[in-house]
C-alpha cells in the first residue's frame, strides 16, 4: 500500500508541474499576441497620421511637432487635432515628430497604454525603429 501511494503522489506532482507550465507557455502567448496587436495598431496609427499629413498639411512633416502651432498650412486647424486619431475603436496620440535630413522621426502611442513605437518617414516611406515598453508615468 504505500509504494501504491507514493506513485499516486508522484503523478499527481508530475502532472501538475505540467498543468503549470502550459499554463505559463499559454500565458506567454496571450502576451505576445497582445504585443503583436498593438504593434499592428501602432503601424497603421503612423500610416494614417503620415498620410493625413502628406495630404492635407505636408509643411508639418519638416516642423518639429511642438512648433506645429502657427504653421502656415494649418489654416484654422488645432495643432492638437492632428497629432491624435482613431484606429478602428483604438485611439492614439502622436508622442514627437522630428524632422531628419533623410525625412523625420515620430512615435506614437495608443491612449490606452501599453508601448510606445518608433517610426522612420524616409524618402516618403514608413520604416518601424521599434517598439519601446511603456514605463510608469511617462506620457
Amino acid at each position: 500500500m504505500p509504494l501504491s501511494s507514493a506513485a499516486a503522489l508522484l503523478l499527481l506532482v508530475g502532472s501538475l508541474s505540467l498543468q503549470t507550465v502550459s499554463l505559463e507557455a499559454r500565458r506567454h502567448l496571450q502576451l505576445q499576441l497582445q504585443l503583436r496587436q498593438q504593434q499592428d495598431l501602432l503601424s497603421s496609427a503612423a500610416q494614417q497620421l503620415v498620410g493625413r499629413l502628406k495630404l492635407h498639411h505636408s509643411c508639418l512633416l519638416e516642423l518639429p511637432s511642438s512648433r506645429w502651432a502657427g504653421a502656415p498650412c494649418l489654416a484654422a486647424e488645432a495643432p492638437e487635432a492632428l497629432q491624435q486619431g482613431q484606429i478602428g475603436s483604438h485611439s492614439y496620440r502622436l508622442l514627437s515628430l522630428a524632422p531628419t535630413p533623410a525625412g523625420a522621426e515620430l512615435r506614437l502611442a495608443l491612449s490606452s497604454g501599453g508601448p510606445t513605437a518608433a517610426f522612420a518617414l524616409v524618402n516618403g516611406a514608413l520604416r518601424e525603429l521599434g517598439l519601446r515598453s511603456a514605463q510608469p508615468g511617462a506620457a
